[in-house]
């Protein structure tokens, strides 16, 4: 989850001036990385192994 002290901080390190879409952009990459470390902790993910074998399907 992603909180308000975490979008503070994104702010913060934007320059002076930006863009309505230089936020949300900043903001959507911040949700996806959260999102990522959740489904890590929760072992939502695969092993390179696992990884290889649906490539190969996908690439035959």
């Amino acid at each position: 989850m992603i909180t308000k002290e975490k979008l503070i901080q994104v702010i913060n390190k934007m320059p002076a001036k930006f863009s309505i879409d230089d936020i949300i952009e900043e903001f959507v990459l911040l949700s996806k990385i959260e999102k990522g470390l959740a489904d890590v902790e929760s072992g939502r993910v695969y092993s390179e192994k696992q990884v290889a074998e649906k490539m190969e399907k996908w690439l035959i």
